[in-house]
């Protein structure tokens, strides 16, 4: 058990006794030791609320204030192990409470880890674990959210996929664990649930991912012979997809998980093409939960491992690509433009010799993705000017139709360009057109809500009509 949904900043809070508003007079009183003042109160509670409801990540400069607020180490504050190993420290089962270091020391991560481990033998001895300050709760309540996701179904979606990968707890009643195995049903629904994650049917997606996940263990492990190769690829391609959608529905740390299971179905058949392009997936989960460094690190290490096979197929020429391109990202959040902009120009290879964009179960790249995910990188780098100038030189039509997540995606970063040129109009009505064509994506994606929350923040009504409504439709407070 590597990761867990539970919140380190709100146990902190919880354990502190500290409101919204007491934790935001720390965060200035630490921020006015640099010179730096912080936003209003209004603006800053929502932006707490979405880190505490694990909807959206702290940056770099709120965890060191937040770090510093708390007296806790930032690896203790927004680390999914640490996660793990606080959990297990405020167990019954005698495992020593984590020590806030000083912000210049390195957390012990083997130690972390070592008492995550103590953590599931504890659980696995004894399935009632008290929690100090809170009321007895079963091993598989501990592993829900602490924090609510959007909604019930976005609650239901994520606690019914977080009992088949954690295996706790009952599966739904709607999984027939008797099934036959059969690798082509199987194969059919795999695709099937792809073009939903495609089209951004995220809810109708989720409600069936816990049975195809569980169809799919089945099938993996029962087949054998020839098919095997196939049932694990279709294992990790289910593990893939409900990656994605944890991501969507803002649990990150879960979505870790079942990118890393994806890794580890992959490299069960040893087929390179699919372990790359479950590393492009985990480097993505990687990206929303903080872990930069990581995230670059996959991607790179796995677009290297697929150099020598360039020439295999298309498939392996995209996914380099478009490992390439994760990895610009990263560079980009990191503030590095210039390895951003090189590695943007090293996936130019692959898209030049692509000519077209190929989309399948392992990724999506080619030259017009390229030229989106190149705004996405402009974005990334708060240069709003570059966002506008290379968006006039992208054809999103050229993406197959059903591509629309991309298609979406790409309008929610030239609404970030224009909002970094502080021209809200034309950011609210690309946020519009966005929500049109993809209404769930622009209702879970993090970048949109972050830019509803920007506009609110120095709204001027008559300027831009419709913000409140998108707010409320998106599940903000006005």
């Amino acid at each position: 058990m590597a990761a867990t949904s539970i919140n380190c900043l709100a146990v902190a809070l919880k354990e502190l006794g500290w409101s919204y508003t007491r934790l935001i007079a720390e965060l200035r009183h630490e921020a006015a030791i640099d010179g730096i003042v912080l936003p209003k109160t209004e603006s800053l509670i929502p932006l707490i609320s979405r880190w505490v409801n694990n909807h959206q990540q702290p940056d770099d400069f709120y965890r060191e204030l937040l770090s510093r607020a708390t007296g806790r180490h930032r690896f203790e504050l927004f680390s999914d192990e640490a996660a793990v190993a606080l959990l297990a420290a405020r167990t019954n089962s005698g495992i020593a409470p984590i020590v806030a270091v000083g912000s210049d020391e390195d957390m012990n991560r083997r130690q972390l880890l070592a008492r995550a481990a103590a953590l599931a033998a504890a659980l696995a001895a004894d399935p009632l674990v008290s929690i100090s300050g809170t009321a007895t709760r079963t091993a598989d309540a501990l592993l829900e959210p602490e924090a609510a996701t959007v909604g019930e179904a976005e609650r239901e979606i994520v606690a019914a996929i977080r009992r088949v990968l954690l295996g706790v707890g009952s599966p739904p009643t709607d999984i027939l664990l008797s099934r036959d195995p059969d690798v082509t049903v199987l194969d059919r629904r795999v695709n099937e649930a792809w073009k939903l994650r495609q089209g951004s049917h995220y809810i109708e997606l989720g409600q069936l991912l816990p049975g195809l996940l569980v169809d799919a263990q089945i099938v993996s492990h029962e087949i054998t012979g020839d098919q095997q190769a196939l049932a694990f690829g279709l294992l990790a391609h289910s593990y893939n997809t409900a990656s994605s959608v944890l991501r969507k529905l803002g649990d990150n740390g879960l979505a870790v998980i079942a990118a890393d299971r994806a890794v580890q179905a992959a490299r069960t058949v040893d087929e390179p093409l699919l372990v790359a392009a479950s590393a492009y997936r985990l480097a993505n989960a990687f990206l929303p939960a903080g872990r930069i460094v990581e995230a670059k690190e996959v991607a790179l290490a796995a677009a290297s491992g697929l150099e020598s096979r360039l020439d295999a197929s298309t498939a392996h020429l995209a996914t380099w690509g478009g490992l390439l391109v994760t990895a610009a990202v990263a560079a980009a959040r990191q503030g590095d433009g210039g390895e951003a902009w090189e590695l943007v120009g090293e996936a130019k290879v692959a898209a030049r010799r692509l000519r077209t964009d190929h989309a399948d179960l392992h990724t999506i790249f080619g030259p017009t993705s390229l030229a989106i995910q190149g705004v996405q990188v402009a974005a990334e780098l708060g240069d709003g000017r570059e966002v506008l100038r290379r968006a006039k030189s992208v054809e999103p039509t050229r993406l197959p139709s059903h591509l629309v997540e991309r298609r979406s995606h790409y309008l929610i970063d030239v609404a970030r360009g224009h909002s970094q040129r502080a021209d809200d109009p034309a950011a609210l009505a690309t946020l519009l057109e966005a929500e049109r064509l993809a209404p769930q994506e622009v209702r879970y994606n993090p970048i949109a809500s972050e830019l509803v929350m920007v506009m609110l923040k120095r709204e001027r009504r008559a300027a831009t009509p419709g913000l409140r409504d998108l707010s409320a439709r998106i599940g903000m407070v006005a």
